[in-house]
């Protein structure tokens, strides 16, 4: 899992997702609409998953969380994710894989 953030004065720190306060495994559970992460610190948190769309081999995720919202795509095909989160005065972009379960 690769991670970036960046804040609206341009400061962006990349790395691992534990380097920006990010969870380094996440649940997307598309069939009871929630997503699940655990952070390092031991904090859970889950989201509901609003929008569910699949586009042209792609699930296209959409959520809402503590005041911010979030996108994620997962390739059908190879279940490569790109996850994006926008928060006031800040964004986080992770790039990471999804494993079936």
């Amino acid at each position: 899992t690769h991670t970036a953030s960046c804040d609206d004065q341009g400061h962006c720190v990349e790395g691992p997702a534990n380097a920006v306060n990010l969870p380094t495994f996440i649940k997307l559970d598309a069939e009871k609409k929630i997503a699940e992460s655990i952070r390092v610190s031991g904090e859970q948190r889950s989201s509901e998953i609003l929008g569910i769309h699949e586009e042209e081999g792609a699930l296209v995720l959409l959520g809402v969380e503590r005041s911010g919202g979030w996108t994620a795509v997962v390739g059908k095909s190879t279940g490569k994710l790109t996850l994006s989160v926008a928060h006031e005065g800040m964004g986080y972009i992770v790039l990471g894989a999804c494993i079936p379960m």
